[in-house]
């Protein structure tokens, strides 16, 4: 019911009523479900591997919830394996203190919404009234997937990574355990694949390298000038041990890369065409706006840290530590004819990665 009622005293009154029509067909009594399981394999000392699924309906709420605020079924399920990789090194190794703790996950999540993207329009509705048009049926099919696709959301992920690798070496040359012994590496690489209304496709990919040395323990330098007045003298007497440390108690270097790349374009839908009426050609540049964004990262991290305690035994026992890291941006050498490789592309327009796009 609408109703207007005139309160400025005056018998002619001339207006423009705009009225949204709201209108509740019926209380939604949908039944939801949800649901998760979780399961964990152990491989003794070797490693274990953990596994977990779990899906949600459209129209399952929280207890503290009136309802589903998204509007969309979520399957998601993910598989992790973690390994003691030094098990399987020569036993020599191990005894040594070797390690190489290894971690591969994949996950995957895919969202379902119960409404087309922006719309009140249900997608199962949209897709029953398709299959009542009388068009070939691989026609209504590609229209079909073409719902779905650009209204659902779907996110792979892969990641592989060992860090705080440490390879050690039974020897007496001074070079193992002054040096070799002395390294601890680290290496990562994540991958994923997104689709959602906004992108046609989003792929990124990246890795991370690192490696660290830390200096044997540094010879004890320093100076007591105060051991001659003895421990008995009154007051100072405690401070006869006060001692004055010339050298850092630890020394380490590191240095680090990281590659990474995004390559995305986005959905049609998320062009903003001009009105109608308009000249073919501006539609034509706006549709030729709508190009694959590639976003690189090349950097490289020289790095020193030192710890210094300067004093010892007095009153105060300071300890300082620095840290110096220097980053450079390697990016630009990705454009350079000779080393970058250009991304070809399949006739739906997706990427054909080759090396150098992947690695």
């Amino acid at each position: 019911v609408l109703g207007l009622q005139n309160e400025s005293g005056q018998s002619c009154l001339t207006t423009n009523v705009w009225w949204d029509e709201l209108r509740l067909l019926d209380a939604n009594d949908n039944m939801g479900y949800a649901w998760n399981t979780s399961a964990q394999l152990k491989l003794a000392e070797f490693g274990r591997i953990s596994a977990g699924i779990a899906d949600q309906s459209a129209d399952f709420h929280q207890v503290d919830e009136r309802f589903n605020t998204s509007r969309s079924s979520t399957l998601t399920w993910n598989v992790t394996g973690e390994f003691a990789a030094e098990k399987i090194l020569p036993k020599w190794m191990e005894d040594k203190g070797t390690k190489l703790p290894i971690t591969i996950s994949h996950a995957e999540s895919l969202i379902n919404p119960e409404y087309i993207v922006n719309t009140d329009e249900s997608i199962s509705v949209a897709i029953s009234a398709i299959n009542a048009e009388s068009i070939p049926a691989a026609q209504k099919q590609q229209i079909v997937d073409s719902i779905n696709t650009n209204n659902n959301t779907l996110q792979v992920k892969n990641s592989f990574g060992a860090n705080n690798i440490a390879l050690r070496f039974p020897g007496s040359f001074f070079l193992l355990p002054a040096f070799v012994n002395r390294l601890t590496f680290g290496f990562g690489y994540i991958e994923g694949f997104l689709r959602s209304p906004e992108y046609q496709y989003d792929r990124t990919w990246s890795w991370t390298g690192s490696a660290r040395y830390s200096l044997p323990p540094l010879p004890g330098l320093g100076l007591q000038p105060f051991t001659w007045w003895g421990n008995k003298t009154i007051l100072i007497g405690p401070y006869a041990d006060w001692k004055i440390n010339l050298l850092p108690s630890n020394v380490s270097f590191a240095i680090a890369a990281t590659r990474a790349r995004d390559n995305s374009l986005e959905q049609l839908s998320t062009l903003s065409l001009p009105p109608e009426g308009s000249l073919p050609s501006d539609t034509q540049a706006v549709l030729r706006s709508r190009v694959p964004l590639i976003n690189r990262i090349f950097t490289a991290t020289r790095g020193i840290a030192i710890t210094w305690k300067p004093f010892e035994g007095g009153l105060l026992t300071p300890t300082f530590d620095y840290s110096l890291d220097v980053t450079s941006n390697l990016a630009p050498l990705e454009t350079e004819a000779v080393l970058n490789q250009p991304t070809t592309y399949d006739i739906n327009g997706n990427p054909i990665y080759n090396y150098d796009s992947v690695y």
